[in-house]
């Protein structure tokens, strides 16, 4: 599943105010349940703004993306913040 959002602070669907709203749809559209977080739960939904028999987006392929290139040229280097075990 793939959401885009956009916070113009009063755009043209206003019937939700914040971006949590998105967590609460990312749960009703597999059917998911509540986390226990009233703020997530309780939030309106945008799942029934999507067409049940809608079909999924292509899919990309499955060879992994080379290194990404920056400003400079060099490529951006994975992360080293986490050690793998």
């Amino acid at each position: 599943m793939f959401l885009l959002t956009w916070d113009d602070w009063g755009g043209f669907d206003d019937r939700w105010n914040s971006h949590v709203s998105i967590g609460k749809t990312v749960l009703d559209l597999p059917g998911l349940p509540p986390l226990g977080v009233p703020r997530l739960d309780d939030a309106p939904s945008l799942a029934d703004l999507i067409s049940p028999t809608a079909s999924p987006p292509p899919v990309s392929a499955s060879t992994p993306m080379g290194p990404v290139p920056l400003r400079n040229g060099t490529p951006l280097p994975p992360p080293n913040d986490q050690p793998v075990t």
